[in-house]
């Protein structure tokens, strides 16, 4: 009776051990990509975080160096088309190069998705970036999807 009781509890724990790696490896995991000077980067490590009281998102790419980091910074959440632009807080920065110091902002942030259950986000953008000191360059082709929102 004990070894049949052992049987069926070891069987079980298997079952648990092996799906629940399963649901894991079905999770989708976030990516974000953008492309500047003909070459594509992505980040190690991509988050974003919904600030409720300011009603804010950003999304942070973490590359190996300071110069590699990526903040995209959007007034809401919600699906749409979100212009770079002085009035609001819509701001993307890559490095030294940000669409804060451009007179005239060039760019967008697209939400395509948001998975309020699952707390996940999903878009595109691109943008024109200025340094303090007046050169630009154009940040293409810019993709995060299933980044998982840390909600504050």
């Amino acid at each position: 009776m004990k070894r049949a009781t052992l049987a069926i509890l070891l069987l079980f724990s298997l079952v648990l051990t092996f799906s629940c790696k399963k649901d894991k490896e079905d999770e989708p995991k976030p990516t974000l990509s953008l492309k500047y000077d003909g070459i594509t980067w992505s980040p190690l490590q991509v988050n974003a975080m919904y600030a409720t009281q300011m009603g804010v998102m950003q999304i942070v790419g973490a590359g190996a160096t300071l110069d590699e980091q990526l903040q995209i910074v959007v007034a809401g959440y919600q699906e749409g088309t979100y212009s770079l632009d002085n009035e609001n807080v819509n701001i993307c920065t890559f490095g030294d190069y940000t669409s804060m110091f451009d007179d005239n902002p060039q760019g967008e942030i697209v939400i395509t998705k948001y998975d309020s259950t699952k707390l996940i986000i999903s878009g595109t953008f691109h943008f024109r970036g200025v340094t303090y000191e007046g050169l630009q360059k154009d940040f293409t082709e810019g993709k995060f999807d299933n980044v998982p929102v840390l909600m504050q």
